[in-house]
């Protein structure tokens, strides 16, 4: 941001002798030094929303990397015990769950 105050110290002092300008009136020209600091106060927080959303993103990022993670994984977990289950039911053409858990007919 430029420093206005040298440039705000003479449009102040011009207009305290009534001194006007047909090019700039001391008026305007403070009234836009005025809208500047203004905007550039606007801008920094904006700069500071953007940093604070980015982390924020990086978080959600970092997140959901980490389930996607987890979730393959588990597919791959659940993959191989179906692939157990496959090869155990060929091996036991009569096997059930309910004869795995004990509970089937007794011979």
């Amino acid at each position: 941001m430029t420093d206005n105050t040298e440039l705000k110290r003479l449009a102040e002092n011009h207009l305290s002798l009534g001194q006007a300008y047909t090019v700039a009136k001391p008026s305007v020209l403070l009234a836009l030094i005025a809208e500047n600091e203004r905007l550039a106060k606007t801008a920094d927080c904006w700069d500071r929303l953007n940093i604070q959303n980015k982390a924020l993103s990086d978080s959600f990022r970092a997140e959901r990397d980490q389930l996607k993670a987890e979730n393959e994984l588990l597919a791959s977990s659940r993959a191989k015990l179906a692939g157990e289950l496959s090869r155990l039911r060929a091996k036991h053409k009569d096997w059930s769950a309910d004869a795995a858990m004990g509970k089937g007919e007794q011979s």
